[in-house]
């Protein structure tokens, strides 16, 4: 659908990428939505698992139960059009990026992230709030650090998100586990910090070597072994006090 809504099947020259770049997000979740729907019911009428008189019900309860995440994307939206209509990015990169060293950029964009998605449990939120300050700050600033102020964004929010106690999908985890919320927060938090921290330590690297123009898969090979090394000890450790 992201490539439908980007113009891939259009008859014009784009890329694949292009029709992913310039997609209409809100057009291809609804199109996706529908098509959701519409093979669901294809596989389950035949089957009887749903009859047509209960059709309404079920539709009503999904969409009481996806009304939630569908008001956060609006918000979200909404604020993400502000930030970019207002040029927050610009302004940023004109007051604070003077200030700080380019290397410092990506692995501050995905403290940021990190911090925003943690405190609204939104991963998708924080990807309309921070992807269009990421990509103003790089392109003004650092252009050749654009790609990986991008991601950084996107990984932060993605880690907030998984950690974040009013997180939709942590919720839906714990309930679906049958545990305490809380302490599913709290097993969960150790062992997504760790990847968190290599993974910013992968962001300080990037940030030293990319204007360099030197490949960036040490930097990923290293983020991996560091990522490991650390889940290694801290399984051990764990092992340890569960045996003592």
């Amino acid at each position: 659908m992201m490539a439908y809504t980007g113009g891939y099947w259009s008859g014009e020259p784009i890329s694949f990428l292009d029709a992913i770049k310039n997609t209409d997000s809100a057009a291809a979740l609804m199109y996706a939505g529908f098509l959701g729907v519409a093979l669901t019911l294809a596989i389950m009428l035949p089957r009887g698992v749903v009859t047509v008189n209960r059709l309404p019900e079920a539709a009503w309860g999904g969409f009481k139960s996806m009304l939630p995440a569908i008001t956060i994307l609006m918000f979200a939206w909404t604020i993400g059009g502000v930030v970019s209509e207002l040029g927050t990015g610009e302004f940023l990169a004109h007051r604070v990026g003077q200030h700080l060293n380019p290397a410092e950029y990506p692995v501050i964009m995905f403290a940021l992230a990190c911090l925003i998605a943690f405190s609204t449990g939104t991963s998708w939120g924080t990807f309309a709030i921070m992807v269009p300050i990421a990509i103003d700050f790089a392109v003004l600033l650092a252009p050749q650090l654009t790609l990986g102020m991008v991601a950084a964004a996107l990984a932060g929010a993605v880690y907030g998100d998984h950690c974040s106690p009013i997180s939709d999908t942590t919720i839906l985890s714990s309930t679906g586990a049958a545990v305490n919320h809380i302490d599913h927060v709290s097993t969960q938090l150790p062992y997504a910090t760790v990847g968190a921290v290599a993974c910013a330590i992968g962001y300080v690297f990037y940030g030293f070597v990319a204007p360099t123009g030197i490949a960036h898969w040490p930097m990923a090979f290293l983020t991996l072994l560091v990522s490991l090394a650390a889940m290694f000890l801290f399984v051990k450790v764990l092992h340890a006090r569960t045996a003592g």
